[in-house]
């Protein structure tokens, strides 16, 4: 039975990342490329969870046009596992994608689910950090009291992040691994053309655990930023409170206009009833147990009334690249090991040769085992489909690089 490619994604909570998965599903269902590859949730959660993800998004934004709300309301309480089936049109051949969706609290050092998390980063091959964009960006805005540096690193999780990122090992070389930054909710600041900001961004407050990915062999490292629903743009950060009134259930909320009205998670707002409300802090802003730092709702207005994600695509298609060019890789470096009795090649010679030459010191055992998994990764979908996939959305200009802030950081020995 075929292995499944093994995605990780971590970030804080309420980042958006189930969000971008919805995201790729849509994408791929009316998206451009349905001749060449579709896409099937067949994740174990629950019923087509991120199809439900999809219609509860076109629900929410039919129902909210103009109002200004609360948005991934919800929190990944443990590690969700999330497989996505990708399949040649008019064939029976597939590949399945494992999407690992896990909170950075589970990263921390010295934490009850170390052992766990040491195993998912040992058989994962790429690995999603997920962003909050508004924290990151807002973080360095004068005008907003309520979000600063240290806030912003504490809700992406930035420290338990590189605490992750000395986990990863790419077998000297021979076992490549693929690093993401994913900024989501980019919205606001696409339409102010300040995309290439938000990756600027990324590489001042990510920089500790780049410089820890730069000490690695073959570690492709990228930042791809993503508009998760496309109409819906952030608007402010105000106080996280909860609106208790008889009768009536608990209630996320904030106060505003001089703390003269109250605004609900779904946009309602009205005058704050001063005889019956009564407000205390949403248990849901403490980031840590036993932490003085409260996240700040993240208020959102809803443009328009359609849904329309934008690079989600992209990230699949990534991700899609990397296995073809991994597995392109391995079996060079055996065609090489295989040959190297009857070639003589110079130490100096420039180009491929080199990199062959320098990987050429693995352990015979290192690359079968590679090439082994990668094989099992492709399923019943042949090198060649794969290939032809690739080589279709380069050719359709389908596959951005070095636009809408998308920037490659650091490369492998990977020919991508």
């Amino acid at each position: 039975m075929a292995d499944s490619l093994n995605i990780l994604m971590m970030g804080g909570r309420r980042s958006g990342k189930t969000s971008v998965l919805a995201g790729i599903v849509d994408n791929f269902v009316n998206g451009e490329i349905k001749d060449l590859l579709t896409i099937k949730d067949v994740s174990e959660v629950t019923n087509n969870p991120l199809q439900d993800k999809v219609e509860n998004l076109k629900q929410l934004l039919a129902t909210s046009k103009g109002k200004t709300i609360l948005v991934d309301d919800s929190s990944t309480g443990n590690v969700q596992r999330y497989i996505l089936e990708f399949s040649i049109p008019g064939t029976k051949n597939k590949m399945e994608i494992v999407f690992n969706d896990v909170n950075g609290e589970y990263f921390e050092s010295g934490g009850t689910q170390s052992d766990m998390i040491s195993g998912l980063v040992g058989k994962s091959d790429v690995f999603i950090i997920a962003i909050d964009t508004p924290s990151l960006m807002e973080a360095v805005n004068p005008e907003n009291p309520l979000m600063n540096e240290p806030l912003n690193k504490a809700i992406n999780r930035v420290q338990d992040i590189h605490n992750f990122i000395t986990m990863l090992d790419d077998k000297n070389g021979a076992d490549a691994k693929m690093v993401i930054f994913v900024p989501l909710k980019c919205e606001k600041w696409a339409k102010e053309n300040r995309l290439d900001e938000i990756s600027e961004r990324v590489k001042t407050v990510y920089s500790t655990p780049l410089v820890a990915l730069s000490k690695m062999k073959n570690v492709k490292v990228d930042i791809l930023p993503i508009q998760t629903v496309g109409s819906i743009v952030f608007s402010e950060h105000l106080k996280s409170f909860t609106c208790i009134t008889e009768g009536v259930e608990p209630q996320r909320c904030s106060i505003f206009n001089n703390r003269t009205s109250v605004r609900f998670g779904d946009g309602y707002e009205r005058k704050i009833d001063i005889m019956n409300d009564r407000f205390k802090i949403d248990a849901q802003s403490t980031l840590r147990e036993g932490s003085s730092l409260l996240r700040p709702n993240s208020w959102f207005k809803v443009c328009l009334d359609k849904y329309t994600p934008h690079n989600c695509d992209q990230l699949a298609y990534y991700i899609l690249q990397f296995l073809l060019a991994k597995y392109l890789f391995i079996k060079e470096i055996e065609e090489e090991r295989k040959n190297k009795e009857r070639r003589k090649k110079s130490w100096w010679n420039f180009g491929l040769s080199v990199i062959i030459a320098f990987i050429i010191g693995i352990p015979a055992a290192i690359t079968i085992f590679v090439m082994s998994k990668i094989i099992n990764n492709l399923g019943s979908i042949s090198y060649e489909q794969l290939k032809n996939v690739i080589d279709s959305l380069e050719s359709r200009h389908l596959i951005k690089h070095e636009v809408e802030g998308i920037h490659n950081l650091q490369k492998s020995l990977l020919n991508i």
